[in-house]
Protein backbone atom coordinates (compact mmCIF):
# COMPACT_ATOMS: atom_id res chain seq x y z
CA UNK A 1 0.00 0.00 0.00
CA UNK A 2 2.69 2.32 0.72
CA UNK A 3 4.28 1.33 -2.58
CA UNK A 4 1.40 2.67 -4.41
CA UNK A 5 1.04 6.08 -2.57
CA UNK A 6 4.62 6.51 -3.45
CA UNK A 7 3.69 5.50 -6.75
CA UNK A 8 1.00 8.66 -6.74
CA UNK A 9 3.08 10.27 -5.26
CA UNK A 10 5.67 10.43 -8.40
CA UNK A 11 3.21 10.39 -10.85
CA UNK A 12 1.66 13.94 -9.62
CA UNK A 13 4.52 15.32 -9.04
CA UNK A 14 5.88 14.67 -13.07
CA UNK A 15 2.73 15.70 -13.95
CA UNK A 16 2.75 18.76 -12.37
CA UNK A 17 6.04 19.35 -13.30
CA UNK A 18 5.29 18.95 -17.00
CA UNK A 19 2.67 21.32 -16.81
CA UNK A 20 4.35 23.90 -15.26
CA UNK A 21 7.06 23.46 -17.57
CA UNK A 22 4.70 23.55 -20.64
CA UNK A 23 2.76 26.34 -19.76
CA UNK A 24 5.98 28.32 -18.96
CA UNK A 25 6.90 27.80 -22.33
CA UNK A 26 3.39 29.08 -23.85
CA UNK A 27 3.66 31.96 -21.58
CA UNK A 28 6.66 33.01 -22.92
CA UNK A 29 5.87 32.63 -26.57
CA UNK A 30 2.55 34.87 -25.76
CA UNK A 31 5.19 37.55 -24.17
CA UNK A 32 6.77 37.39 -27.51
CA UNK A 33 3.71 37.75 -29.57
CA UNK A 34 2.82 40.91 -27.29
CA UNK A 35 6.46 42.74 -27.68
CA UNK A 36 5.87 41.57 -31.45
CA UNK A 37 2.51 43.49 -31.31
CA UNK A 38 3.41 46.32 -29.36
CA UNK A 39 6.28 47.20 -31.63
CA UNK A 40 3.56 47.06 -34.93
CA UNK A 41 1.50 49.18 -32.85
CA UNK A 42 4.38 52.07 -32.18
CA UNK A 43 5.21 51.51 -35.66
CA UNK A 44 1.71 52.23 -36.99
CA UNK A 45 1.42 55.24 -34.37
CA UNK A 46 4.90 56.90 -36.06
CA UNK A 47 3.16 56.10 -39.41
CA UNK A 48 0.46 58.15 -38.67
CA UNK A 49 2.09 60.53 -36.89
CA UNK A 50 4.68 60.95 -39.80
CA UNK A 51 1.51 60.98 -42.20
CA UNK A 52 -0.46 63.57 -40.23
CA UNK A 53 2.22 65.60 -40.02
CA UNK A 54 2.56 65.35 -43.98
CA UNK A 55 -1.07 66.16 -44.30
CA UNK A 56 -0.86 69.55 -41.82
CA UNK A 57 2.25 70.56 -44.56
CA UNK A 58 0.92 69.83 -47.66
CA UNK A 59 -2.82 71.50 -46.88
CA UNK A 60 -1.41 74.70 -46.26
CA UNK A 61 -3.16 77.24 -48.37
CA UNK A 62 -0.06 79.34 -49.40
CA UNK A 63 1.46 75.68 -50.34
CA UNK A 64 -1.81 74.87 -52.57
CA UNK A 65 -1.65 78.15 -54.28
CA UNK A 66 1.85 77.85 -55.45
CA UNK A 67 0.99 73.96 -56.86
CA UNK A 68 -1.74 75.59 -58.71
CA UNK A 69 0.29 78.56 -60.01
CA UNK A 70 3.27 76.08 -61.23
CA UNK A 71 0.51 73.01 -62.35
CA UNK A 72 -2.47 74.88 -63.29
CA UNK A 73 -1.25 78.12 -64.93
CA UNK A 74 -4.31 79.08 -67.12
CA UNK A 75 -6.27 78.84 -64.09
CA UNK A 76 -7.69 81.67 -62.48
CA UNK A 77 -9.57 83.30 -59.13
CA UNK A 78 -13.05 82.57 -59.38
CA UNK A 79 -15.16 85.58 -59.60
CA UNK A 80 -17.62 86.12 -57.30
CA UNK A 81 -20.57 86.38 -60.43
CA UNK A 82 -19.38 82.41 -61.03
CA UNK A 83 -21.31 81.45 -57.36
CA UNK A 84 -24.46 80.85 -58.09
CA UNK A 85 -27.33 79.24 -55.13
CA UNK A 86 -28.05 75.54 -55.24
CA UNK A 87 -31.61 76.27 -56.27
CA UNK A 88 -30.27 78.15 -59.73
CA UNK A 89 -29.27 74.73 -60.48
CA UNK A 90 -30.98 72.67 -63.10
CA UNK A 91 -31.57 68.96 -61.69
CA UNK A 92 -32.32 66.11 -64.02
CA UNK A 93 -36.00 64.59 -64.00
CA UNK A 94 -36.19 60.86 -63.22
CA UNK A 95 -39.22 60.26 -64.63
CA UNK A 96 -38.76 58.32 -68.47
CA UNK A 97 -42.17 59.75 -69.28
CA UNK A 98 -41.17 63.21 -68.18
CA UNK A 99 -38.45 63.37 -69.90
CA UNK A 100 -39.65 62.07 -73.80
CA UNK A 101 -42.28 64.60 -73.30
CA UNK A 102 -39.81 67.43 -72.18
CA UNK A 103 -38.02 66.21 -75.65
CA UNK A 104 -40.93 66.22 -77.63
CA UNK A 105 -42.55 69.83 -76.54
CA UNK A 106 -38.81 71.26 -77.19
CA UNK A 107 -38.60 69.63 -80.87
CA UNK A 108 -42.23 70.91 -81.54
CA UNK A 109 -41.18 74.30 -80.39
CA UNK A 110 -40.28 76.83 -83.04
CA UNK A 111 -36.69 77.22 -83.49
CA UNK A 112 -36.39 80.50 -82.40
CA UNK A 113 -37.86 80.06 -79.00
CA UNK A 114 -36.87 77.50 -76.37
CA UNK A 115 -39.52 76.64 -73.60
CA UNK A 116 -37.85 76.22 -70.35
CA UNK A 117 -39.45 73.38 -68.11
CA UNK A 118 -39.06 73.51 -64.80
CA UNK A 119 -36.91 71.65 -62.69
CA UNK A 120 -37.57 68.50 -59.86
CA UNK A 121 -35.76 67.56 -57.01
CA UNK A 122 -35.28 64.19 -55.94
CA UNK A 123 -34.74 63.75 -52.20
CA UNK A 124 -33.27 59.90 -51.51
CA UNK A 125 -33.62 58.78 -47.78
CA UNK A 126 -30.60 58.04 -46.09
Amino acid sequence: MRVLVIAIWIIMVTVTGYTLFHISFQVEALDGQLAELNQQIRDEQETIHNLKAEWSYSSRPDWIESLGKEFLPDMHSMAPSQVMAIEDIPFRRTDPQEADAGAEAASAAPSGTTEVLPATLVRTSQ
